[in-house]
């Protein structure tokens, strides 16, 4: 009954292409997120240790795994009594006069459609 989700894959440790990639989108947006926000991924040790406390189906998720494209392709999370994200939120918008976007910060895997944020809309939208 438990899914822990986290430990985001920093962009310094994907493939060269994924990261200049993202490096040019954030150079070229104003609004957009700098790669630097990826770099300090939360540990996935307190996902492991919450998954071991728990009796029943467990799962976590982590690494390149964790992105947002595959949590809103997930069809069991509603199977799933607790949700744990071990990640970082972004609340403010990376400059003053950019509207605010929160999301919380998943593995960036262009070639699967993932942009590396799970935004609050998308949340609302997951079943």
């Amino acid at each position: 009954a438990y899914l822990g989700l986290g430990e985001n894959t920093p962009i310094g440790n994907m493939p060269a292409a994924a990261a200049r990639t993202r490096s040019v989108l954030a150079g070229g947006e104003r609004c957009a997120w700098s790669p630097t926000v990826w770099a300090n991924p939360v540990k996935g040790d307190e996902l492991r240790e919450a998954a071991a406390r728990f009796t029943g189906a467990s799962r976590v998720v982590t690494g390149d795994a964790f992105t947002d494209r595959a949590i809103m392709t997930m069809d069991d999370l509603a199977e799933y009594r607790i949700l744990h994200f071990a990640t970082h939120g972004l609340v403010t918008a990376p400059q003053r006069e950019c509207p605010p976007r929160p999301a919380l910060l998943t593995s960036f895997a262009p070639d699967a459609g993932s942009d590396g944020l799970l935004s609050f809309s998308e949340i609302y939208d997951l079943r």
